[in-house]
């Protein structure tokens, strides 16, 4: 799965970009520009995303360039 399909299933939980953002501390345009690839989902967003998505939106799939191998939640926020 891409990043924009992973997070386009956590717009939809929530129902919007601004909803998302909401949920995650962030400001919506952050968000956009995920969506967008203008920036990278963090790590520790990622992280976040699949918490609040219940596992809808894997966070490897979000931050895919990040070595998830072997790195627990406790490690990578």
């Amino acid at each position: 799965m891409s990043v924009k399909e992973a997070l386009k299933i956590a717009v939809d939980i929530f129902g919007t970009e601004k909803n998302l953002a909401g949920q995650l501390g962030v400001r919506p345009p952050t968000v956009n520009q995920w969506l967008s690839g203008v920036r990278p989902v963090p790590p520790k967003r990622a992280i976040q995303i699949e918490a609040i998505t219940h596992g809808s939106s894997k966070k490897e799939d979000l931050c895919p360039n990040f070595p998830w191998e072997g790195i627990t939640a406790k490690k990578a926020s």
